[in-house]
């Protein structure tokens, strides 16, 4: 994993529609996450079919080489600058050629994906004109694109190692409240979803990646695992401190508090498999006496200093 900044002579690349599963070494032995199509890394090293790379949020890891579609820092910079990057927020959505539900399929994308409008193409019949990463152009209902919150700056901004420290919250640090509550909502987009060892997609999940994916659609970047991390936004704070949106740690496994003693996490749990919703309270039917036994710390990125 990164433990300093990004080297700036290094290749840039998008992430094709296939998306991209990042692993621990070049023999693929151990899946550590899942890039979704049109995010952004940094090419650290290329050895045959395989690319070690760094994400957008600080993550390392392998990944095959053909997943991706090579791009300058420059393309980087104005994707952020021209602010048409777009994410997606269905389930899945699927890219057509033409802008009605007869049209062909080209490609389906998970949630989270991210896709660039076409402004000077105009919209039709309640679609818009989008392209990704690697330039395919096709067309996608409006309703399923909310504008991309984060950004790809680590890769082209600054080498600090706590370069993730400084992000600003999003709504402002006066409404602390709604941003809690757009992290539990975006948590519950995912509810129903099976579990998934490394996934980050409605796909399949697991517990870090729908912690991350919650915050990242929400605009901070958080650190990947099912720990905090020093170099990232999330400080410890102690269970009686905890909050809406704040992050519940156990051994090996996180999930997100939606307040009043219920948390959602994805789990591999045998009776509740997937992205659930659990309590911490005994007299709740949901209460997952396991884990609240073993709760480690909490997380928020509200902690003072």
């Amino acid at each position: 994993m990164i433990t300093g900044g990004i080297n700036f002579m290094k290749e840039r690349a998008f992430v094709k529609l296939t998306g991209a599963y990042l692993y621990e070494n070049e023999e693929n032995t151990e899946i550590l996450d899942e890039v979704l199509p049109g995010w952004a890394v940094s090419v650290e090293n290329r050895c045959g079919k395989r690319s070690l790379v760094t994400t957008h949020y600080g993550y390392s890891g392998w990944v095959d080489s053909r997943n991706l579609y090579r791009c300058s820092q420059k393309n980087l910079m104005e994707r952020d600058d021209l602010g048409n990057s777009r994410i997606l927020l269905p389930a899945f959505t699927d890219l057509m050629d033409a802008p009605r539900v007869s049209g062909h399929i080209i490609a389906s994308l998970s949630r989270g994906s991210i896709v660039e409008i076409i402004p000077s193409a105009a919209a039709e019949g309640g679609y818009l004109p989008v392209q990704t990463a690697e330039g395919i152009r096709g067309y996608m209902p409006e309703i399923s694109l909310a504008d991309r919150r984060d950004d790809d700056s680590f890769l082209y901004q600054s080498a600090d190692a706590d370069f993730f420290l400084h992000q600003p919250v999003p709504f402002g640090a006066s409404n602390e409240r709604d941003f809690r509550s757009e992290v539990v909502k975006n948590a519950s987009r995912y509810l129903g979803t099976q579990y998934r060892w490394g996934g980050k997609s409605s796909a399949g999940i697991d517990c870090s990646g729908l912690a991350f994916m919650s915050y990242m659609m929400s605009g901070i970047l958080i650190w990947r695992d099912s720990k905090p991390a020093p170099k990232w936004p999330v400080k410890k704070i102690p269970l009686d401190q905890l909050k809406k949106g704040d992050l519940i740690y156990f051994p090996g496994h996180v999930a997100i508090s939606m307040g009043n003693g219920k948390f959602i996490h994805s789990t591999g749990y045998k009776r509740s498999f997937g992205c659930v919703i659990n309590s911490l309270l005994p007299e709740d039917r949901d209460f997952r006496k396991d884990l609240r036994e073993k709760i480690i710390c909490c997380g928020s990125i509200f902690k003072d200093e």
